[in-house]
């Protein structure tokens, strides 16, 4: 997925912000709206 490599800015952010990459995958689907 474009953005969610080891060297790409989101996972970057979220690290600095107290997330692990697993959890932003998490906060990630928990946002997801699937009917």
């Amino acid at each position: 997925v474009p953005g969610m490599t080891g060297h790409s800015l989101v996972p970057m952010a979220a690290l600095e912000s107290g997330l692990t990459f697993e959890q932003l995958v998490l906060e990630i689907l928990r946002g997801c709206d699937v009917a």
